[in-house]
């Protein structure tokens, strides 16, 4: 048997699609051995270390000067938007100027997502009004997801975005500590993430947040909330429950 080393996520995402096929395939009457339908045989997962950036760190990749490169630039937007909308690759790249209107409290924007198939209405920073202006507020040109995982490294590498980050890794059915510099470690993905926890540390509620990534249980989105514990101990301080001095003086 030949090791791949997979993390145990690869495997059960490797099961999960196998077991799409199968199913296929046993309702055409080709397959009819059903010991796949075994609880046995389910899908691997487990929690991973994942990034995301701080407010201040998707400001350093807003101020990068890439008016040489426009396709960097355009990528760069685009991730920039992700970061202060939840929105997937996919649907940032299938935006038209009726996906946006104004309203007294500024400009939002109206989307149904492909994959889930639901609305999301968010307001929009003045900033990312300022961003989506450059594009008359059409965004319809497609660039590859690999290869714009790739762009997004380096705008990080430029940005200057390298914190030296320990993350544990499931590799071959061994946890392995690695490091990184974080830009290494930016992806698409890293947007909504960023998203949801930014939100979340600015005290919105979850339940409102989630209308906005599209979540429908708190589990799921508990996923995408990646603070660590020093900084969930800050966010509490701030609570009257640890911080209330009138109590010291009754």
């Amino acid at each position: 048997m030949i090791d791949l080393k997979h993390s145990k996520n690869t495997v059960g995402k490797n099961i999960k699609n196998l077991k799409v096929f199968l199913n296929a395939a046993s309702e055409i009457g080709i397959n009819k051995n059903m010991i796949y339908k075994s609880l046995k045989f389910k899908k691997l997962t487990e929690e991973t270390d994942k990034i995301y950036l701080e407010e201040e760190e998707i400001l350093k990749l807003y101020r990068l000067d890439l008016s040489l490169n426009p396709q960097y630039e355009y990528i760069c937007n685009l991730f920039i938007i992700s970061c202060y909308t939840g929105l997937r690759y996919q649907d940032l790249t299938n935006i038209q100027k009726a996906n946006f209107y104004s309203g007294k409290e500024g400009w939002f924007l109206n989307k149904r997502t492909q994959k889930t198939n639901e609305q999301v209405i968010v307001p929009l920073k003045t900033l990312i009004v300022k961003i989506l202006e450059k594009y008359d507020f059409t965004l319809n040109h497609k660039i590859s997801n690999q290869y714009s995982n790739r762009v997004l490294k380096e705008l990080g590498f430029l940005a200057k975005i390298d914190t030296e980050l320990i993350m544990n890794e499931s590799i071959g059915g061994k946890l392995v500590a690695k490091s990184y510099k974080k830009f290494e470690l930016i992806s698409w993905h890293c947007a909504r993430r960023s998203f949801a926890t930014n939100s979340y540390k600015a005290g919105i509620p979850s339940r409102q947040i989630m209308k906005l990534t599209g979540h429908k249980t708190e589990q799921a989105f508990s996923k995408y909330i990646r603070i660590t514990k020093f900084e969930n101990a800050e966010l509490l301080s701030s609570y009257k429950f640890f911080n209330n001095p009138t109590l010291l003086e009754k």
